[in-house]
């Protein structure tokens, strides 16, 4: 049939060919396949270029070129595979220290968890010795905070995760400078930054504290009330963040979707928590952002004893050992305020194994270096005549 009428379809629609002209060539559709590469695209004529239809498309995505990584995002791919290697690593030295402490551990853990535990050859752990405090530390840190340090390296060392747990005033603050200083400085950490997670009102604190006592430590602030710096601060991140030694945020920040997004990318090497109680509520928005975190240590900050209550201390716990501190029923039958129920067996037990994992000093305790009050009382005589007393 041929002819303007005859074109026109009855139903208003219009005709689909089923041919495409191809060098004056008519193929069939159906025939039509097109090589490139290793790749068909069926269905494509390259010299019948109509944009924006699917098979276009499809031709499109065969002729585009891999993305190039740039030399940064092979450089911080690379940080990240080093580190979560040191995470395994560590692993394996967590589980033995927890095999060594397996009589303390074992009214509170899980029947499958002890008996992973039992398997474990019990082996001797070296003490470690720190005689210098790090050349870079500035500040001359006082005895109990050389030991604070200490401590510190040999949990970090033995692959555990950590309390600090000193009364306020007594430097842990400083003391965690002095660690990350210690493990950059004998390049016992992978080079690239650790991550501050603290209150608002501390944060400019820890800023001051770090250009103070090691002021040759590079840190990121990660927070700021004006958009544009805050711009600013994401793009320095994700452009130049392991060239700092330090990631310093907020819990506000660190519990919305655009950091939580911007830090799970990246592996750092210790992961401090200071005001760390405040995730005694495993529900808790931030809560569960900081569980979302990558980092070979884990390190909590407190002036605040934490064995006054045991469903509060498990959250803790599950925190820095998910893969021991698997359920609450042991921690909640033993403290229950609802039906009145303590258990001050338990109580010791939940103490004693706090031991394993934290240092709490008081300043009563360590700091002898203060010198006593002195109190001096004056006498002061009151005139009876009141305001006039100075023309008598």
């Amino acid at each position: 049939m041929s002819g303007p009428d005859q074109e026109k379809r009855t139903s208003g629609r219009k005709r689909k060919s089923t041919t495409v002209n191809i060098d004056g060539h008519i193929v069939k559709k159906e025939n039509n396949y097109v090589l490139k590469g290793h790749s068909y695209a069926f269905g494509v004529n390259l010299n019948d270029g109509k944009k924006g239809t699917q098979k276009a498309k499809a031709l499109k995505r065969i002729q585009r070129a891999p993305r190039k990584q740039s030399e940064y995002v092979k450089t911080k791919l690379h940080h990240n595979a080093e580190v979560k290697t040191k995470i395994e690593k560590d692993g394996i030295a967590r589980r033995q220290y927890m095999a060594n402490a397996y009589s303390i551990l074992e009214p509170f853990l899980e029947m499958k968890v002890l008996q992973k535990l039992r398997k474990e050859k019990l082996q001797e752990m070296d003490d470690f010795k720190l005689h210098v405090q790090p050349e870079i530390v500035t500040t001359t840190l006082r005895d109990y905070q050389m030991i604070g340090l200490e401590w510190m390296v040999q949990m970090f060392v033995r692959g555990v995760n950590m309390i600090l747990g000193d009364e306020m005033g007594l430097g842990k603050t400083l003391q965690t400078i002095s660690l990350i200083s210690y493990l950059k400085e004998k390049n016992i950490a992978t080079n690239g930054p650790s991550l501050v997670i603290c209150p608002l009102s501390v944060l400019y604190s820890w800023c001051s504290e770090i250009d103070k006592h090691a002021p040759s430590l590079r840190y990121l602030r990660l927070h700021s009330s004006q958009e544009n710096e805050r711009v600013k601060q994401i793009e320095l991140f994700n452009k130049n963040v392991l060239d700092y030694d330090f990631v310093i945020t907020t819990y506000d920040m660190a519990k919305t979707k655009q950091i939580e997004s911007l830090v799970r990318g990246t592996y750092f090497n210790i992961c401090v928590l200071d005001e760390g109680h405040v995730i005694k509520n495993m529900t808790s928005q931030i809560s569960r952002a900081v569980r979302k975190i990558h980092s070979q240590s884990r390190l909590i900050l407190t002036g605040t004893p934490l064995q006054n209550n045991l469903v509060e201390l498990y959250a803790i716990l599950n925190y820095l050992y998910p893969e021991f501190f698997t359920k609450p029923d042991s921690f909640e039958d033993a403290f229950d305020i609802t039906n009145n129920r303590i258990d001050p067996e338990m109580l010791l037990k939940a103490n004693k194994m706090l031991g394993l994992f934290m240092m709490r000093r008081l300043k009563i305790e360590v700091e002898k270096m203060m010198p006593k009050k002195l109190e001096t009382k004056v006498n002061a005589l009151v005139s009876l005549f009141g305001r006039n007393a100075s023309r008598f």
